[in-house]
């Protein structure tokens, strides 16, 4: 994908993830083997992710992140159509400082690479409409774009 992209995140329905604290409702069929090259941070926040389908539309799915480092991100989601392995995705994340919107946010954007998509176990109060859930792997192809920015930068100052 090529140029900049603009996402409208108002038609875009948010999977909920598990309060904090809570483990996540969905875990890998089985463990994943440790080959990673830098340390993850979990993280349980709202993410989109932008692809180009195979008749060429560029659209905007909604998953919760799980993990986030400078390497890759590993995210939960059940808008699995269109998301093929090695297919290179742009990723979006906005996680309001210490949960409070009023405050600072920092954004992370880069554009990754997905490894493999693993059809999740869910408990049966999951959130995702139709029950399936899947878990993404994504290598970042470069060093995500992480901002630090206000309210005012975000909506003008008053």
């Amino acid at each position: 994908m090529r140029g900049a992209l603009s996402i409208d995140l108002s038609p875009v329905a948010v999977v909920p993830g598990p309060p904090p604290g809570e483990r996540p409702m969905c875990a890998p069929t089985r463990p994943a083997a440790e080959r990673r090259r830098y340390r993850r941070l979990e993280l349980s926040v709202p993410m989109v992710f932008t692809l180009r389908t195979r008749t060429g539309a560029v659209v905007s799915r909604a998953g919760i992140t799980r993990n986030v480092s400078p390497g890759g991100i590993y995210f939960q989601t059940s808008a699995m159509q269109d998301l093929q392995p090695q297919q290179e995705v742009t990723i979006n994340i906005v996680v309001p400082r210490r949960g409070n919107p009023s405050e600072a946010t920092i954004s992370l954007s880069g554009t990754a690479r997905v490894l493999r998509a693993e059809r999740l176990e869910c408990q049966a109060n999951s959130h995702a409409p139709d029950g399936e859930v899947w878990g993404v792997a994504a290598q970042f192809t470069g060093r995500p774009r992480v901002d630090l920015s206000t309210i005012d930068d975000l909506f003008g100052a008053a």
